[in-house]
């Protein structure tokens, strides 16, 4: 399963730089530490096997990927899983039986940094998903919806929770249709794709081509010559845009039920890679930040505002230090640098940087708090 990575022009990162909103709430994702299993009975065996595969699955949400299955720390933990997990139970959902699993939070998160792997929040973006195809059949090209591909966008669904993350779909109603056209997002135009875009306040957009490998050869708008495919491969350029960056690639899949849940993996690594905490700088980190958050007016703001960082994953301890007026300077003991704080923060939208009338940051650690 190739996957090409290539650059994007710098003026398209210009304009979506200017247009796009970044300042829309991140998804809560709950549920990360459950699992759900089918299992064809309730004997020890099928729930021996259930717990392990369960725990597989939470261990890929909380870190982000799955490259942490390989690890001696983590398959060791997971051959000996009873310890991790705190209640289960069973149902029965259309005549198929389920062990839903609950873990242990803490036990789950120690195991991921003692084997010097990331743990990812439960604050995530929320991607919105753009498709246009090109059937084998046909030179017309398409929208790819809910409503023509079910079973595609079903999949695609269920990959995200499998990995932990929210997807939202273009509603196609009037103002899309009059907005964005099928060769915009074929054509990888980013400025209109991120126009188009803004009014469902997400924070993360991935839009994506899709055709028969047969036709890379013929198709006038490849930015360069293809890769030697495999007949009757389908191939997905896509273009992601998130926090103002632009990341584009090429993935070749054997079927076309098989572009949903690679291209939602493609896409889950993408932004595990940028939010999930880097455990190496975890001991690193010993001296504590000072940041100053502004339009603190009240008790009940300074507790909200104490609330609120705790419980920000890259945070370990908030503390108040300073309070002059309406500004008031807290010091954190972060999980992580000065850059994975900033990161937490663009995923809110109650903590925004102090900025200039040309839009610059007018100091690195001082901020302003929103109701």
């Amino acid at each position: 399963m190739p996957i090409k990575l290539y650059s994007v022009k710098l003026a398209c990162v210009i304009l979506v730089l200017i247009g796009f909103n970044f300042n829309a709430a991140a998804a809560v994702i709950e549920g990360l530490f459950d699992s759900q299993v089918a299992v064809d009975n309730q004997s020890d065996t099928n729930r021996s096997r259930a717990f392990k595969l369960g725990m597989k699955q939470v261990l890929i949400k909380v870190h982000g990927s799955d490259d942490l299955l390989k690890d001696q720390t983590i398959r060791k933990a997971i051959s000996k899983v009873t310890p991790y997990i705190r209640a289960y139970s069973y149902e029965t959902i259309n005549t198929q039986q389920f062990i839903t699993i609950n873990f242990e939070q803490d036990r789950i998160e120690s195991l991921i940094r003692t084997a010097g792997f990331t743990i990812w929040g439960k604050r995530r973006p929320d991607t919105l998903i753009w498709l246009a195809v090109q059937s084998d059949s046909s030179t017309n090209k398409t929208f790819l919806t809910i409503d023509n591909q079910p079973s595609i966008y079903q999949s695609m669904l269920a990959q995200a929770e499998y990995r932990g993350i929210k997807l939202a779909f273009p509603l196609w109603d009037l103002s899309d249709v009059q907005s964005i056209s099928v060769y915009d997002i074929w054509g990888g135009f980013t400025q209109r794709i991120v126009e188009a875009s803004q009014r469902y306040g997400v924070q993360s957009v991935l839009s994506a081509r899709v055709y028969k490998s047969e036709q890379a050869l013929i198709d006038e708008s490849a930015d360069e010559a293809p890769a030697n495919f495999k007949p009757g491969q389908w191939v997905v350029d896509w273009t992601s845009v998130e926090d103002g960056q632009i990341l584009s690639g090429q993935l070749v899949v054997d079927t076309f039920q098989d572009l949903a849940p690679n291209l939602i993996d493609v896409l889950a690594d993408q932004l595990a890679e940028k939010y999930a905490i880097d455990v190496d700088t975890l001991h690193l980190n010993q001296e504590k930040t000072k940041i100053i958050i502004n339009n603190i007016s009240s008790i009940d703001a300074y507790v909200n505002v104490l609330a609120f960082l705790e419980n920000l994953s890259v945070v370990n301890h908030a503390t108040l230090v300073n309070q002059n007026g309406t500004k008031a300077t807290f010091e954190l003991n972060l999980f992580g640098e000065l850059s994975d704080l900033h990161n937490a923060f663009k995923l809110e939208n109650k903590v925004r940087p102090v900025i200039d009338e040309f839009g610059q940051s007018l100091n690195n650690g001082e901020f302003l708090w929103y109701k």
